[in-house]
C-alpha cells in the first residue's frame, strides 16, 4: 500500500470510531496495534488513554518528539461522508484523526529510512480539547531524558490549503477559565431595595470585563470572554445569585497574570457597588504556545510551502506544555479551499486528505535535522 492510501485508512478508521477526551482507550489500543504492525514496541500511558513509541538513531543520540492529539468533540456530525462518525453525538471536527494519521505515516515512512541523526520519539497524546493530556504525559514521564526539540502539527482552516504556517515566538494564547459569581438577597420587584440584586451585579460585569484587555499593553492581543451567565428562578422576585463563566486569553505571561487580577479587582468592586458578595475561581489551564526562533528559522528553508504568520492566534493548544519543555514548533498545515470551507470545531468541518502526504513529508524532513547540534550551536546551520 503507498504512503497517502496508509495515512487515508488510518484517518478514516479513527473518523469513523472517533472517542472523547479522557475516553481515548479504543484510539489509543487500535493504534498501538498498528504500530507494532510495524515493528514498534508502543508503550501506554494515561491509563491507556495514550501511547508512544521510539525508532532509536543509536546509544547516546538525543531525541524529537513527534506529537498528535488523538481525542474527538461532542458534535452530532453533519459532513455526510461515507465513513462519518458511527458514533452518536462524537466527531472528529478539529482534524486530530488527520494528525494521528500523519505521525503513523512518518513512524512508518522513518523506519525504512535509514540512518537518522536524532532518535524520534512519536507520541500520541489524549485530552487535548479538554486540556491536561500533555501535561499529564509529561508527569508521568514520557518525554525523554535528552530531549533536542519537539514538533507538532495541526491542520488549520485559517491558512490556505497546502502552505504551512510558522510563527516565531507566540503561537497562541493561553487559554484559561474563570466562574464569577455574586451573591446577594431575595427581594419582591417591587420592593427590590431590600433586596441585593445580584443580577444586576453580573450584568454590569459582563460589560466591564472588555476594559481588561483594553489595560494591558498595546502589543498584547488578548480576550476577555463570557459565554455563560446564568441567574434567578421567578420573574419577579430580585435573583440572590449570577453566575459568569467565561475565559480569558492572553499572549504572555505577564499579560497573564495580569488580566487575572484585574477580572478579581473588578468582581470585587462590582459587588462592592452593588452590595452583594463576589467569589472568583480562576483556573489556569494551557499556558501561551510558544516557538523557538532558531527552530521556526530552520524550517521556513527546511519545508516547502512553509511561510511566516504575521500574527499570533487568541486560540489555544496544549502543546504549549512541549514547548516548555524543550525547543519546537507547532505548524500550521492550511486546509483552507472553495471545497473545505468550514471553520474547525464545525459539524460539518472536513479536509482534503491529499494534506496528509503534506504533513507526512514535512514530519519525515524534520527527522533528518540535526537538531541537537543546531540548537545546541545556537543557530540552525
Amino acid at each position: 500500500m503507498d504512503q497517502l492510501s496508509y495515512m487515508i485508512d488510518i484517518r478514516r478508521h479513527l473518523h469513523r470510531h472517533p472517542c472523547l477526551s479522557g475516553k481515548e482507550e479504543e484510539t489509543a489500543a487500535w493504534l498501538s496495534a498498528r504500530l507494532e504492525e510495524l515493528g514498534y514496541r508502543p508503550r501506554m500511558a494515561a491509563e491507556g488513554t495514550g501511547l508512544y513509541c521510539d525508532l532509536s538513531a543509536g546509544e547516546g543520540k538525543p531525541f524529537i518528539l513527534l506529537r498528535a492529539d488523538i481525542d474527538a468533540l461532542p458534535l452530532q456530525e453533519q459532513t455526510g461522508l461515507a465513513f462519518a462518525s458511527e458514533t452518536p453525538g462524537v466527531m472528529h471536527a478539529c482534524a486530530h484523526d488527520g494528525h494521528a494519521a500523519m505521525v503513523m505515516g512518518a513512524a512508518r515512512a522513518l523506519r525504512e529510512a535509514g540512518e537518522l541523526p536524532c532518535s524520534v520519539r512519536f507520541l500520541f497524546q489524549p485530552a487535548e480539547e479538554v486540556g491536561g493530556g500533555a501535561a499529564r504525559m509529561i508527569e508521568e514521564g514520557c518525554l525523554p531524558e535528552h530531549l533536542a526539540a519537539v514538533f507538532g502539527c495541526h491542520i488549520w482552516a485559517s491558512v490556505p490549503s497546502g502552505v504551512i504556517g510558522l510563527r516565531r515566538g507566540t503561537l497562541m494564547a493561553s487559554n484559561d477559565r474563570f466562574t464569577v459569581r455574586f451573591l446577594g438577597r431575595t427581594a419582591h420587584c417591587a420592593m427590590r431595595r431590600e433586596g441585593r440584586d445580584a443580577l444586576q451585579a453580573g450584568a454590569r460585569m459582563a460589560t466591564l470585563l472588555d476594559r481588561i484587555p483594553a489595560s494591558l499593553p498595546p502589543e498584547e492581543a488578548a480576550l476577555v470572554f463570557v459565554g455563560k451567565l446564568q441567574a434567578g428562578n421567578v420573574y419577579n422576585v430580585v435573583a440572590d445569585c449570577c453566575e459568569l463563566e467565561g475565559t480569558v486569553r492572553t499572549m504572555s505571561a505577564a499579560a497573564r497574570e495580569k488580566a487575572e487580577q484585574e477580572l478579581k479587582r473588578t468582581a470585587e468592586g462590582v459587588a462592592a457597588l452593588c452590595g452583594v458578595r463576589a467569589e472568583v475561581d480562576y483556573s489556569r489551564q494551557y499556558p501561551p504556545l510558544g516557538c523557538d526562533g532558531r527552530v521556526v528559522e530552520r524550517l521556513l528553508e527546511l519545508l516547502p510551502g512553509a511561510e511566516a504568520l504575521q500574527a499570533p492566534f487568541l486560540t489555544a493548544e496544549d502543546f504549549a506544555f512541549f514547548t516548555e519543555q524543550a525547543p519546537g514548533a507547532m505548524l500550521l498545515l492550511g486546509c483552507r479551499d472553495e471545497s473545505h470551507p468550514e471553520p474547525l470545531h464545525s459539524a460539518a468541518f472536513t479536509f482534503d486528505e491529499a494534506l496528509l502526504a503534506k504533513g507526512c513529508d514535512a514530519f519525515c524532513r524534520i527527522a533528518r535535522e540535526d537538531w541537537g547540534r543546531y540548537l545546541s550551536a545556537g543557530r540552525c546551520l
